[in-house]
């Protein structure tokens, strides 16, 4: 009905991927998922794993996977996390954007801090998180209101004479 694949690799078994016969839904429902990662962690300790690497996350604290994962005492983990850093910039006057940060907390990597930040309009107390993901969060910040943007110093354009 399902299966995975993983590796095993010095003292880690890494969860790379899951599937189940056509993605349906009562199947995860009904606990294959579940049966999958525990199986999956039966077969790691009985090889004499130490850690077990349950696979990435969208990065998002409100997202289903993470929620489920940290059930697991699954946290964010910097030392392990290979993502490649990319940036962009946000115009907070945008409504497009602020519907995103009201319904997403976006994780961000911070190697220089060793920890999380999270940027979000949300407040922290208002999502429950786990002790063993809030603990690798370094800093919350918020973008600044549609008021604030409209009002903030814009760039002048360069101009083109000499």
């Amino acid at each position: 009905m399902g299966g995975y694949i993983g590796r095993f690799n010095g003292d880690t078994f890494h969860y790379n991927v899951l599937g189940w016969k056509e993605g349906a839904p009562e199947l995860r429902r009904a606990g294959l998922v579940s049966a999958l990662y525990l199986n999956a962690l039966k077969r790691a300790i009985r090889r004499g794993m130490r850690h077990f690497r349950m696979g990435g996350i969208p990065p998002y604290l409100e997202d289903g996977l993470l929620i489920y994962k940290s059930k697991w005492n699954g946290r964010l983990d910097v030392a392990r996390s290979d993502f490649v850093s990319w940036r962009v910039g946000i115009d907070p006057s945008q409504p497009s954007i602020q519907r995103f940060f009201q319904q997403n907390s976006l994780i961000i990597k911070n190697s220089e801090k060793g920890c999380f930040d999270v940027i979000g309009d949300k407040n922290p107390a208002d999502l429950f998180l786990r002790p063993e993901v809030a603990k690798s969060i370094g800093s919350w910040r918020k973008l600044a209101s549609l008021e604030a943007s409209k009002t903030a110093s814009k760039i002048a354009p360069t101009s083109s004479e000499g």
